[in-house]
């Protein structure tokens, strides 16, 4: 666990702004080290990844964002056990759609669509503020071809973003 902690903070603090998709899963596995720590076999991952993508760069701590947010918002607040799936697909051979979706009881639709308008907004609300940015990034690297979507029902919350044009980024 130390050496999981240690290999976060290495990550988080290192300059890139621009990782692998594999790289990130090595950080989000060292995460979960620590977060199975906490909540044992009420945790559990799924990857389904693309081989292809591994190499692809994207924005870092983009997924790990989401796969926090479900730890965070779910098994944090409720006494359940929780699946997360991370999915990593190509897409028409040049896009790569990557989803992260629990199957915690779903977010209000009132309150998707709250969501929805905090992570557009330029100031202000102080809540969605690790979604906004994310949000924000994707956009300013890819010239607004990228940006988060969220679905939520009673069987879990999926929030997705697609990195266009195998990631060649646009800034």
């Amino acid at each position: 666990m130390v050496n999981a902690l240690a290999a976060n903070f290495r990550y988080s603090i290192s300059g890139k702004n621009l990782v692998t998709i594999e790289d990130e899963i090595k950080y989000i596995n060292d995460y979960l080290l620590i977060q199975n720590a906490r909540f044992g076999n009420r945790l559990k991952v799924v990857y389904n990844i693309d081989a292809d993508a591994s190499k692809v760069l994207i924005p870092k701590l983009s997924i790990q964002l989401l796969v926090e947010n479900s730890i965070k918002h779910v098994l944090e607040k409720e006494f359940i056990s929780l699946t997360i799936y991370v999915n990593v697909l190509v897409m028409n051979n040049e896009d790569i759609f990557i989803s992260v979706k629990d199957n915690g009881h779903g977010i209000p639709p009132e309150k998707v669509d709250q969501i929805r308008a905090n992570i557009e907004r330029t100031m202000g609300e102080t809540q969605s503020i690790g979604l906004r940015n994310l949000n924000k990034r994707l956009k300013l690297l890819y010239k607004g071809k990228a940006g988060i979507a969220i679905k939520s029902d009673n069987t879990g919350t999926e929030i997705s973003f697609i990195i266009p044009d195998w990631g060649k980024v646009n800034v």
